[in-house]
């Protein structure tokens, strides 16, 4: 008997105050990261999971422009 696995999907919603800032954050470059090891990599509008996410909490790193902004984030 074979089983498959099905593939995990990570949400983010990214929201900004206006129209303009919004559009920016949605093609920002971002990066899911614990213990300082990369587990999803891509833009806010969808991540790409590099590794397997354990539940705990993450850093999300955002970089508009020439800005980093880091985010805790908590995976369930």
């Amino acid at each position: 008997m074979s089983t498959s696995k099905g593939a995990r999907r990570v949400t983010c919603t990214v929201r900004g105050t206006t129209k303009k800032a919004g559009a920016a954050l949605t093609r920002s470059r971002a990066t899911l990261i614990r213990s300082g090891r990369t587990y999803a990599r891509g833009t806010t509008g969808g991540l790409a999971i590099r590794r397997s996410t354990p539940h705990g909490r993450y850093t999300l790193r955002v970089v508009v422009g020439h800005t980093a902004v880091r985010y805790p984030v908590a995976v369930r």
